[in-house]
């Protein structure tokens, strides 16, 4: 029985790979975690060179909107230009929480 679900949505131009270190953070306070790649990083389909910055924030909604599916009670850690995906994902869902490391406000 989860407390929730904590979507991690990473910096532009790397994979979900780095970011493994956020499961023993949240995983042991009894969160789920769930990682995502951008298109054409990591598991993703597609190709890097396809990556435009301005998709971002739709690639993380799509991602919490899959979450939202599992448990109502989701939070997002939005890190360095993630973030900027998280704050709006955060105006456009309803969500338990918002955790920003090193925002990068992209205008969207």
């Amino acid at each position: 029985n989860p407390r929730g679900i904590v979507v991690v949505i990473p910096a532009s131009y790397r994979n979900k790979s780095l970011y493994t270190r956020a499961i023993p953070i949240f995983a042991p306070a009894g969160y789920d975690v769930v990682l995502m790649d951008y298109e054409g990083f990591g598991e993703s389909s597609g190709t890097i060179f396809d990556l435009d910055l301005a998709e971002l924030p739709e690639d993380a909604l799509a991602v919490v909107d899959y979450a939202l599916t599992q448990d109502p009670r989701v939070a997002v850690f939005g890190i360095s230009t993630g973030a900027s995906g998280a704050v709006w994902v955060a105006a456009q869902r309803s969500l338990v929480a918002l955790i920003l490391e090193a925002p990068l406000v992209l205008e969207h």
